[in-house]
């Protein structure tokens, strides 16, 4: 169940010591900082925001508000509340509010609750009981609430001429800052903008199974100042006043509701004219084939009848039938230019090498001696420095 908020102004109000404009009632569940921000946005209310309208204009919201990590679902109207107890211009903000658990178990869009509390009448004008704290009774079960959006786009199509239209304010990402340019901000203004906007919401989830897409994007009837343009992704802009000037400059997408108006292209575009979600061409998959698969044997036949050469390869001189030396006692091939040494030829090698070895003795025993005589001289023991 949702609970509700009042802000008006009032004699007394719902805290001791308050009067004026201030929260008149509401359920006791919400949260301190939760009525605090409800009372800061329900303060802003420029009834001359429609030049030469002789009817204060009512406005609509849909906001979601995170404070310390808890996020809140916020509607709410703002409009006229004729003069108060002291007889000064008022006006009344009424906030409903839900919370994620709730909107998780949804089927509809904020959109189209809004529409339906604007037929029910459920949107209070005005507010003359005294302060009070609400009970179970004044709880409000949005789950009742039916579907009246439905897909392909009828009113995109009867406003611009084709239901692909209710793509324009999705583009590619479903996040594109847009606004509606209107005449007006009567109730009638704000139903017309909100059905555009249900339908348009659908196109994100259009079997209404994933309730977070289709609460998933906060908008305005009617946007009041650019100080508050960035709290809003979707909104209706006064023609040609300098909101909507301000807004094209900061670089918001205007969308003018006309027969002329191009239909885009793509996926959001197709859902919003078909009602169908286009099936994604997937490729199918390559045949996986092995890394090293097993020759046949006509492939193996071909493949040992290939004549096999290397760079290093070489015609061989050696006779086919000349035999090749092997060692006596291993039977190692000694190479075909082996050539056996005779004993002359050993024995000089032999008297060589001891010579060498008489040499390399005699030359260590005088450098050896040599030394121990310098450290005799310096007088130096051990592996003292000799420099």
């Amino acid at each position: 169940m949702a609970y509700q908020m009042i802000y008006t102004s009032i004699r007394s109000g719902l805290v001791a010591g308050r009067s004026g404009f201030c929260t008149a009632a509401r359920h006791r569940e919400i949260k301190e900082s939760l009525v605090a921000r409800f009372e800061d946005l329900a303060a802003q209310y420029d009834r001359s925001i429609v030049p030469g309208s002789e009817s204060p204009p009512e406005i609509y919201t849909y906001r979601i508000i995170t404070i310390r990590g808890n996020s809140h679902h916020l509607l709410m109207r703002v409009g006229d509340a004729g003069n108060d107890y002291s007889g000064r211009t008022n006006h009344i903000a009424h906030g409903i509010v839900l919370s994620p658990e709730e909107v998780s178990s949804l089927r509809i869009t904020p959109a189209e609750v809004m529409l339906q509390f604007i037929k029910d009448r459920v949107w209070r004008t005005r507010y003359e009981e005294a302060a009070q704290y609400f009970g179970p009774e004044h709880e409000v079960d949005v789950s009742r609430i039916v579907p009246t959006a439905t897909l392909p786009a009828a009113q995109w199509l009867t406003e611009t001429g084709s239901a692909a239209n209710a793509a324009q304010l999705l583009g590619v990402s479903a996040s594109v800052e847009a606004g509606v340019p209107v005449s007006g901000a009567t109730s009638t203004e704000a139903s017309r903008l909100c059905g555009l906007f249900a339908e348009s919401l659908l196109v994100l989830d259009p079997n209404r199974v994933d309730a977070q897409a289709l609460w998933s994007i906060p908008f305005t009837t009617l946007l009041q100042s650019t100080s508050e343009s960035r709290q809003f992704t979707w909104c209706g802009c006064v023609q040609g006043s300098s909101v909507q000037e301000n807004e094209v400059r900061s670089g918001r997408k205007m969308i003018a509701l006309e027969t002329s108006l191009q239909a885009p292209s793509g996926r959001y575009a197709t859902i919003a004219e078909t009602g169908e979600i286009p099936q994604e061409v997937v490729p199918e998959p390559m045949e996986e084939t092995s890394a090293a698969q097993p020759a046949t044997t006509d492939q193996a036949s071909e493949m040992t009848s290939i004549p096999l050469t290397t760079a290093t390869s070489a015609p061989s001189s050696i006779p086919e039938n000349a035999s090749v030396p092997t060692h006596p006692e291993s039977g190692i091939s000694l190479g075909s230019n082996f050539k056996p040494r005779s004993r002359a030829d050993i024995s000089r090698r032999k008297k060589k090498t001891r010579r060498i070895l008489a040499l390399t003795a005699i030359t260590l025993l005088i450098f050896g001696g040599g030394v121990r005589s310098e450290v005799e001289r310096r007088g130096c023991k051990g592996s003292g420095n000799l420099f």
